[in-house]
């Protein structure tokens, strides 16, 4: 049974390889551009037949689901690599202005614009990224006051049984639940879950999915850290360590939601200058049977997602007033405070809950999406985006 799953993943991975990983291109009106990490002669004439087998590909088996003008999908999500939810987002946002576009990146580029951007500086910046992709060490740096209780789960046998009374595990599942995600690697909600005791029986969800309804997880009479880790291997297909951490609700100034609001920002620190400053900064908010919409601290993302969510964005109103004001500015500085803490490396996006007791860490991240804050820079700042200004030298 687990060979046929490791053979399933192994299948899975070489159809990534062969039909989707996508190709290092871009192109624009008047502008071509290769972005790899090796960029000799050999390397992009591979890249020129993954270009070619994309370009088939995604002709042939590509849907416009969201009915995007037929040339500009065809310019953007089959000769370059953007997802048809970043058009659809972008053209919702900037007003159909079609000749902006030509300044953004891809979702899929992300890696390698902050392998270009690091390039110059010290190790790369390798020593902080690394930090930041376990999140157990990562925990471990951040102060007590901005993190909750964790548990980090390994290849060890855990036996013991969840005492009702003093542990903390045990009353944080029959409270809110609790969050078991990789303590290496992961992304866009992959392999997070939510277990929570509800009379009496444990449940899960899938963290991110539409489909949020928990669902019964069958157990023996006695409840312990074995039957956790169990859970989590047949559901991952992975004996790579993992964390638990309680579920953090946010404060109840925010609307009601399935699942927590996370503040998400975005910290830059320039080369050879001691300064951090916050790049861009915005919530992240779960609407059922929609998913995750985007609110600019600046409030400036608000055409499309106002009238999906049906805000009072007045900057005097309460909502507004209590984010901006008495928690998202406390955690605009813990962010710089905490990319205080690192190894030298130029930018990270941090994640944060605000709770009723203050700003909960939920990551950092150094290889974060680029797509939504070249979005805020185009608002904010009407003009080219960083990330474009590195390939014009």
């Amino acid at each position: 049974m687990k060979s046929s799953k490791f053979l399933k993943l192994k299948l899975l991975k070489l159809y990534f390889f062969l039909f989707l990983s996508p190709h290092k291109f871009y192109l624009t009106k008047d502008k071509f551009y290769f972005l790899n990490k090796n960029s000799s002669l050999f390397h992009k004439f591979l890249n020129s037949i993954t270009f070619l087998r994309w370009v088939l590909f995604n002709t042939l088996s590509s849907k416009n689901i969201y009915n995007i003008p037929k040339k500009l999908f065809f310019k953007t999500c089959i000769l370059n690599t953007f997802y048809s939810y970043e058009i659809n987002i972008y053209l919702k946002i900037i007003d159909n202005n079609i000749k902006k576009l030509d300044k953004f990146f891809p979702t899929r580029f992300s890696k390698d614009i902050h392998f270009i951007n690091r390039f110059s500086y010290s190790d790369r910046c390798i020593p902080a990224v690394n930090i930041l992709a376990n999140k157990y060490e990562l925990l471990e740096l951040t102060p007590r006051k901005w993190k909750s209780k964790y548990i980090l789960m390994g290849n060890n046998k855990y036996e013991e049984n969840l005492d009702k009374d003093n542990s903390w595990l045990y009353k944080a599942l029959s409270d809110q639940g609790v969050i078991l995600k990789p303590n290496v690697g992961g992304h866009s909600s992959r392999d997070i879950f939510h277990l929570k005791i509800i009379n009496r029986r444990l449940f899960f969800r899938f963290v991110g999915s539409l489909k949020d309804k928990f669902i019964e997880i069958e157990l023996n009479d006695n409840f312990n850290l074995k039957n956790i880790s169990e859970f989590w291997i047949n559901n991952t297909h992975s004996r790579n360590e993992f964390l638990i951490v309680p579920y953090v609700e946010h404060t109840k100034i925010f609307p009601n939601s399935t699942y927590s609001t996370v503040f998400r920002v975005i910290t830059n620190k320039k080369q050879n200058f001691s300064t951090i400053e916050v790049q861009s900064s915005w919530f992240e908010i779960y609407k059922k049977n929609f998913g995750f919409y985007f609110l600019d601290y600046g409030l400036n993302l608000l055409p499309y997602f106002k009238n999906i969510f049906n805000f009072d964005l007045n900057p005097n109103s309460s909502y507004i007033s209590y984010a901006r004001q008495r928690l998202a500015d406390n955690i605009l500085n813990a962010s710089k405070k905490m990319h205080s803490f690192l190894p030298e490396i130029d930018s990270v996006a941090w994640d944060w809950i605000i709770s009723e007791n203050g700003p909960i860490l939920l990551e950092g991240n150094s290889s974060y999406s680029i797509f939504i804050p070249q979005l805020i820079s185009s608002l904010n700042k009407n003009g080219d985006d960083d990330n474009m200004k590195i390939l014009k030298n």
